[in-house]
């Protein structure tokens, strides 16, 4: 929970680095899956792909204390463009 004095810029921003880093995990996660021949490492791999993405999503929820409100009333266009990358990774979920 953030807390304190900040600009909406400040706030937003930092709101925003939350499902990001989600995203960027997934990524990580998702390169690993194919470079690993290791059976365990790539299940690994899976589920990190799966439950960064899914918390990625989950963040972006704009209500309550969720991030995503957050980055909605700083700044729209921030909001949508994370939550059509995190559609777009849901998407590749469902085709590993």
């Amino acid at each position: 929970m953030i807390r304190g004095t900040m600009l909406k810029d400040e706030y937003g921003k930092i709101s925003a680095a939350g499902p990001l880093m989600n995203f960027i995990l997934a990524i990580i996660f998702f390169a690993i899956m194919f470079v690993s021949s290791n059976e365990y490492i790539t299940l690994i791999g899976t589920y990190g792909f799966f439950v960064n993405t899914w918390l990625g999503l989950f963040n972006l929820i704009p209500f309550g204390i969720f991030d995503g409100i957050k980055i909605y009333r700083w700044n729209k266009q921030v909001w949508i463009g994370l939550l059509v990358f995190g559609i777009i990774l849901f998407g590749m979920t469902q085709v590993i």
